[in-house]
């Protein structure tokens, strides 16, 4: 295998960890794998770096700095100025070049930013990006269309936290790219400093609404970094949502149960942020083989009065199947904590798996309500084979379903 020397050409985070740089250009690959946050190969004798990627800090010895608005007047208010990469990727000695206008709030260890307030007309460019990317994205992806228009919801959420602003834009600049071909590598800078900045804003007396920006904010990096740099990065930036999603649930008493969990059951009934944690939690322990970050309580609570839109509209699964793969994970993790394990629960996770069959709608688009009506059975059926592969201890499985009622022919 080959090691590559180390060279005084080598990055800034290299030489002060002492390690062997690759001389990848812009990021040191050797730091994006193992963690830490490349600071380029131009010397910086004004910042120090210290720990691993999510605990590292730029520590600069001047306060909290706004770029110059002057100079971005001077460049025809091009939104290109909020996340400006470089596109060259063997210039020699040229230092990470994804310094944004979102990053040119320079870090100071006693003021981080306050606001990421810019100039209204580059705030409506922006808008208008998001909203020409977004609105063909969700036309794709949303397992069903809204009640009402799709761009009625972006906007609020645009307009709603200057949080949740920023990371659309930056995740559409992402998405745009990598439909197009492009790799995007070159937004990982970005991603990691805009999400740095949202750990770091203040919190002692924080709004119920910016810290539901926050955590919709910290849901889009967790999710365009998973994109860019893989499932690893994106895993543990969405472990870091955690803290946040509690501070946030703690002002909806109503999610919380005797025992001091969250009720998946009411928490589908809730924001927006609260479900897409819940959800991504719920699936990610899944996908990943890992216990979920929270210890949820799963007891189906039915509510008929309570919209349950979001949940079905972006997901396609349904509360009961959700609370039943929550159960199954929590029976995955008691096992690896060699804990007990209850044969009731695992009846109640039959009953409810044998017992669910999907809704049936019935549209001027017939083809796309089968289509529909497939896709929540396949969250049946794939919840089953979870179910049995963890709680039967069966690793090997080819299984023939008893298929849904309302596939029979």
């Amino acid at each position: 295998m080959f090691i590559p020397k180390r060279s005084t050409g080598g990055c800034l985070t290299c030489k002060r960890r002492k390690k062997k740089c690759d001389e990848m250009k812009p990021y040191c690959r050797r730091c994006i794998q193992g963690d830490f946050q490349c600071l380029g190969y131009e010397p910086q004798a004004d910042g120090c770096i210290r720990g691993s990627l999510y605990e590292t800090e730029v520590v600069r010895q001047h306060p909290l700095t706004l770029i110059n608005e002057d100079a971005i007047a001077t460049s025809n208010s091009t939104l290109d100025h909020l996340i400006a990469c470089s596109g060259v990727a063997d210039e020699p000695q040229q230092p990470p070049e994804s310094y944004s206008l979102i990053q040119k709030f320079v870090l100071g260890p006693s003021a981080p930013p306050r606001s990421f307030a810019i100039d209204s007309v580059l705030i409506d460019e922006a808008t208008s990006f998001i909203m020409s990317q977004f609105v063909a994205f969700s036309q794709e992806l949303l397992f069903k269309p809204p009640p009402s228009h799709i761009e009625q919801g972006l906007l609020w959420r645009i307009e709603y936290s200057e949080f949740t602003r920023w990371s659309m834009y930056l995740s559409a600049r992402v998405l745009k790219d990598i439909s197009n071909g492009i790799n995007g590598q070159k937004y990982v800078g970005s991603i990691f400093r805009l999400y740095q900045q949202m750990l770091e804003s203040p919190r002692s007396t924080e709004p119920v609404e910016s810290m539901d920006g926050r955590l919709g904010g910290l849901h889009d990096l967790a999710y365009i970094g998973s994109i860019v740099s893989g499932m690893a990065v994106g895993y543990s930036l969405f472990q870091r949502c955690t803290p946040t999603f509690l501070q946030l649930a703690g002002f909806s008493p109503e999610l919380w149960s005797n025992n001091s969990t969250i009720s998946i059951s009411k928490a589908v009934q809730s924001r927006y942020e609260i479900i897409k944690f819940v959800v991504h939690d719920t699936i990610i322990a899944v996908v990943l083989g890992m216990p979920p970050q929270l210890h949820y309580n799963t007891t189906l609570e039915r509510d008929e009065e309570q919209p349950k839109r979001a949940l079905e509209l972006v997901y396609g699964i349904s509360p009961e199947i959700l609370c039943a793969l929550g159960k199954v994970n929590a029976w995955r993790a008691s096992r690896l904590m060699e804990e007990s394990q209850s044969r009731g629960d695992r009846g109640d996770i039959e009953h409810t798996l044998g017992g669910w069959s999907p809704f049936v709608e019935h549209t001027d688009e017939p083809v796309k309500d089968i289509a529909r009506l497939a896709v929540q059975e396949a969250w049946r059926q794939a919840v089953l084979i979870y179910f049995y592969m963890v709680c039967l201890h069966t690793h090997v499985c080819i299984f023939f379903f008893d298929v849904s009622p309302s596939f029979r022919v």
